[in-house]
């Protein structure tokens, strides 16, 4: 699956301000389990289960203060036609300083030949993926496992 990285997606590692945000720099698995242990949907992922799906999830973002992970979000896509944006964090100090916009347009820019991207959100920040142009579907959203 690495061959699929190189081929669909281009490096893009840029700065803003004090904070890098890159699409290639490896993720820390500490430091992501750290960020997810601050949400309500992810605060139990063992850190086996995030490694593994972090080395199967082709579009990745981090955001980096200096060597400390401070924001992440992540696609599972074909490249094509469907992308599901998943798991969009930001530590909660840094939370309101528009790191998740940043976040959102860079993802969306990624995304933007994908005739498809979803997400899936609570109704509370249902509103804040509106302003990038997210909507609520017919269709029905199934659950084969779910595990809450």
């Amino acid at each position: 699956m690495g061959g699929y990285k190189v081929e669909f997606f281009m490096t893009l590692m840029e700065e803003d301000g004090m904070l890098e945000y890159s699409f290639d720099r490896p993720i820390s698995i500490p430091g992501l389990r750290a960020l997810l242990r601050q949400t309500t949907w992810a605060n139990a992922r063992l850190e086996t289960d995030i490694a593994e799906s972090v080395a199967n999830t082709p579009v990745q973002l981090g955001v980096w203060d200096g060597e400390k992970l401070v924001a992440y979000a992540r696609v599972i896509t074909d490249g094509r036609f469907r992308a599901l944006i998943d798991d969009v964090v930001v530590d909660q100090s840094l939370r309101g300083a528009g790191i998740g916009t940043e976040i959102m347009k860079r993802l969306l820019e990624r995304l933007s030949s994908v005739e498809g991207v979803f997400l899936l959100t609570s109704d509370e920040n249902a509103r804040y993926y509106a302003r990038f142009g997210f909507k609520p579907t017919a269709a029905n959203c199934l659950s084969w496992k779910d595990r809450d």
